[in-house]
C-alpha cells in the first residue's frame, strides 16, 4: 500500500476512487472551485472520500507564483 497519493489539478472520481484504494492517504492541490469537484465526486462512488484532503490555491496566488517561477528560471 502507497503512504501518500498527491493529485494536481481537478482529478476525476474514477482517479480518486483508485487513489484512495490504493494509498493511506490522499490530497488534492488545485485551483478548481470546490463546487466543481463536489460535482464531478457525485458521478462515482469513491472509496473513503471523507479522508481525501483538499488544498485550494487561488488563481490569484497561482498566477503570481507563476510568474515569479518563469522570471526566475529566465535569469538562471
Amino acid at each position: 500500500m502507497l503512504l501518500a497519493w498527491i493529485e494536481i489539478g481537478a482529478p476525476s472520481a474514477e482517479r480518486l476512487h483508485k487513489a484512495a484504494k490504493a494509498a493511506r492517504r490522499v490530497a488534492i492541490f488545485t485551483h478548481a472551485e470546490m463546487w466543481q469537484l463536489r460535482k464531478e465526486a457525485a458521478t462515482k462512488a469513491i472509496h473513503k472520500i471523507e479522508g481525501i484532503e483538499v488544498w485550494r490555491f487561488e488563481p490569484k496566488f497561482l498566477d503570481a507564483w507563476s510568474r515569479r517561477w518563469s522570471a526566475t528560471r529566465s535569469s538562471s
